[in-house]
């Protein structure tokens, strides 16, 4: 693995690479996440047949702060910077997978990435406007803290249970801490202002392959609504559901989770 910084404008963006194996599986972390969360994809030698890029979103891991947070952290302003990176890195094989936020910036980007061969996503229940975050998520208190500026010690903790299971929530916990607390400030206030789009509806004129991976445990997705999708080019034509994994399973369980990325990249590349 290479790690590297990428200037875009005034963002430095760290990035980490595996292999110059084309095609590539673009990975993008969740909220108050970063990079790093992907450490186990990187360490298995199972996806050695693809090239692996994975980056800090601004305000996450190893990349800057934003210099206008109220413009730069929000979905469109992360979308932009993935088909940037994409452009300026040469890429014309790939598949865009996303954790949570980053299943919904890889939706977001779906229009202007025609290139793009299918989408894998976890923890990332498809947008329908009008916005009703209550279909989306289930009503639990410690949802709030994914958009709290500021958070004690002790909510971080309640994230960092929230966004993984136990054996993680120490690397969670550093995430968390390394995250600029302006980002998720900022980021409920961009959906007011609109800045999200109908991803289901990009989902279905994409007319792409789309895996919908989630762990049974996680406590943050409404399960009944990510069943009520109709989406023609569903992968296996279901949900898959990975037991005893919660809000992260490519960090609970990553061999199973890893085997997936496999079957699913097959498919889009080489059948």
């Amino acid at each position: 693995m290479i790690k590297n910084n990428l200037v875009i404008g005034k963002t430095i963006l760290n990035y980490s690479v595996r292999g110059d194996t084309d095609p590539v599986l673009i990975m993008l972390h969740g909220n108050s996440m970063s990079s790093e969360s992907f450490s186990a994809q990187f360490d298995d030698p199972l996806l050695n047949s693809f090239g692996l890029l994975a980056f800090d979103f601004p305000g996450h891991g190893q990349s800057s702060c934003a210099s206008d947070p109220a413009n730069e952290y929000n979905l469109f302003a992360f979308r932009d910077l993935v088909v940037e990176v994409v452009e300026k890195l040469g890429l014309d094989q790939f598949i865009l997978m996303g954790h949570s936020l980053g299943g919904h910036v890889a939706m977001e980007c779906l229009p202007l990435l025609p290139a793009c061969k299918g989408i894998f996503i976890w923890g990332a229940p498809p947008v329908k406007l009008p916005l009703n975050t209550d279909e989306l998520f289930n009503p639990i208190p410690e949802s709030a803290l994914l958009f709290t500026e500021k958070l004690t010690a002790s909510e971080i903790e309640k994230l960092s249970k929230l966004l993984g299971c136990e054996a993680h929530k120490q690397a969670i916990a550093v995430m968390i801490q390394g995250t600029d607390p302006a980002f998720r400030q900022h980021l409920p206030m961009s959906f007011g202002m609109g800045k999200v789009s109908d991803e289901y509806q990009l989902l279905k004129q994409s007319g792409i392959p789309v895996a919908i991976v989630q762990g049974a445990s996680d406590q943050l997705i409404s399960m009944a609504y990510l069943g009520s999708l109709d989406l023609p080019m569903l992968w296996q034509n279901r949900v898959l559901l990975l037991e005893d994994a919660c809000h992260s399973p490519q960090m609970d369980h990553p061999a199973i989770f890893n085997n997936l990325i496999v079957q699913f990249a097959n498919d889009c590349f080489f059948c």
